[in-house]
């Protein structure tokens, strides 16, 4: 058999329609009596193309600085970066890979960081305050770095 578009929308649709109009009992037994009729290898597409967009969003979990900090009505820029292995209060700041680029490859930290339980955490500071954003890295985050851009300074990890 071959896969053809037709088959999958006419899948995705008649699941829609059973679970929106009589329940996940009948939506259960209608992909059940559907799946059975048809081929392993349309069965994966469908699989592949429910399933690609979560994946593709737990692996692109993002962590940016804001951009501007609002204080009593007046807004500071963001003006630098730090990152720290654990609390930033015990100041486990780490440096760059090189001092040309604000740029950090977090392998070795986040392979520290699971075994030793200290979690990386970017920490945004903003010019005219001694206020700061700490924000936690996600633990899937493979690089943190920051630039200039139109003017504004920017950090993120992904």
């Amino acid at each position: 058999m071959t896969i053809r578009r037709e088959h999958v929308f006419q899948f995705l649709h008649l699941l829609a329609h059973a679970q929106f109009f009589s329940g996940t009992q009948l939506a259960l037994r209608i992909m059940e009596r559907i799946i059975m009729s048809l081929s392993k290898p349309l069965i994966l597409s469908v699989g592949m193309l429910l399933f690609t967009p979560f994946v593709m969003a737990a692996s692109t979990v993002k962590t940016t600085c804001p951009e501007s900090l609002e204080i009593n009505n007046k807004s500071y820029t963001m003006s630098e970066v730090d990152l720290f292995q654990g609390l930033p209060v015990k100041q486990g700041r780490l440096m760059p890979d090189t001092l040309d680029d604000m740029v950090w490859t977090l392998k070795d930290y986040q392979d520290y960081a699971k075994e030793m339980n200290m979690p990386l955490y970017l920490v945004c500071r903003y010019k005219g305050t001694d206020k700061t954003v700490t924000l936690q890295v996600p633990v899937t985050a493979k690089k943190c770095s920051a630039w200039f851009s139109n003017g504004k300074y920017a950090a993120s990890c992904e």
